[in-house]
């Protein structure tokens, strides 16, 4: 046994090296296309768009190259992440795109600041598990029925996904989901094995493809869950798992640090069209608009393409209250970060309104 698994790390080492090197090979390559392609073509462009004739049409194709050089390596990690973020540093001044001044001043943008801060506050929420406490109080206070636990697991995903990444948030909250998952499992399966809730389907490959491949490197999706859990597919397994998924995304958009996009959108709007957007004012347009896609989308998971067909899970209050008590009694810790996440939260919300009406 040991060896089989032995076999399999090498294999997937290998595997691993090959796609990086690739990435780093082939990345270099098709970034010295894009660059020669635009750059014989580059003047004609800027011939037929007349707004574009103040721009240093020179530098763009440089700017493309680079970008599609940094995605490349990026998807394959052919280096670590944070060295190829720092590739614009040394290219843009080598090939004379900006000074090594201008381009490094965007590395110390407020924007990135206010993503630093955010991290810390994640970091500092995962290590005392104070996110874990907050979903499950969440979860608690929404329901414990099927939909209801369904919508209280979204609400609080998506809760956290404004101030904490969404990759991250569903990490978080799978695995208190999957536990959930197998204490209903068994309290079900005792009471009835031939409830229409709890039906032994196989979770055959279509269930996996490519992700499972990605993910599982090449393991067979059916054989991991299988082996590992008491856990089948049935309809709210999916909903819950799904609901993770889809509340991890939607939740990002309800604040300006829920996602690097939101807030890169920020900058970009402040840079090029002088039009400032604020944590209030992005939360005024992106909350609200998160909380009815979350909605929309529970509708659409409980009653529409994954409909719950019973009304109560039994001992569901009990099996979140359960999680709830692992935790323990709320450590000094855990009120401290609370604290400081709070007053963080109504600085990012309130203080620059404050300041702009002295």
């Amino acid at each position: 046994m040991e060896n089989h698994l032995h076999a399999d790390t090498n294999a997937d080492d290998k595997s691993t090296k090959i796609v990086r090197l690739f990435g780093l090979i082939g990345g270099a390559l098709i970034a010295l296309i894009i660059y020669y392609a635009l750059d014989a073509q580059m003047p004609h462009i800027v011939e037929e768009i007349p707004k574009l004739s103040s721009l240093n049409y020179k530098a763009m194709p440089v700017v493309a190259g680079v970008a599609v050089l940094m995605g490349i390596w990026w998807m394959t990690e052919a280096i670590d992440l944070p060295a190829t973020a720092l590739l614009p540093l040394v290219l843009f001044s080598v090939f004379s795109v900006d000074q090594f001044s201008s381009v490094s001043a965007s590395y110390a943008s407020p924007i990135i600041f206010l993503f630093m801060g955010g991290f810390i506050l994640a970091l500092s929420m995962q290590k005392w598990n104070l996110h874990t406490r907050i979903a499950l109080s969440i979860i608690l206070l929404v329901g414990t029925s099927p939909r209801r636990l369904i919508l209280g697991f979204m609400i609080a995903t998506g809760f956290l996904s404004m101030w904490v990444s969404n990759t991250a948030t569903a990490v978080m909250m799978f695995p208190v989901g999957m536990s959930v998952l197998q204490l209903v499992a068994k309290l079900v399966g005792k009471e009835n094995a031939s409830n229409a809730f709890y039906q032994k389907e196989e979770i055959t490959k279509a269930h996996g493809g490519i992700m499972s491949n990605i993910v599982h490197k090449g393991k067979d999706i059916t054989q991991v869950i299988q082996e590992k859990t008491t856990i089948y597919r049935t309809n709210f397994s999916i909903c819950l798992m799904l609901g993770i998924a889809y509340s991890a995304s939607i939740g990002s958009l309800g604040t300006l640090i829920g996602t690097p996009p939101n807030a890169l959108l920020a900058g970009y709007m402040k840079t090029a069209f002088n039009i400032e957007i604020d944590f209030a004012q992005w939360m005024v347009f992106g909350t609200p608009l998160a909380f009815i896609m979350l909605i929309l989308s529970w509708l659409l998971l409980t009653y529409v393409i994954f409909p719950l067909k019973i009304k109560e899970i039994p001992g569901g209050k009990e099996i979140v209250r359960l999680e709830l008590n692992k935790l323990g009694r709320l450590s000094q810790a855990e009120i401290s970060v609370g604290v400081i996440f709070v007053l963080a939260s109504l600085g990012w919300i309130f203080l620059d309104t404050i300041l702009k009406s002295w």
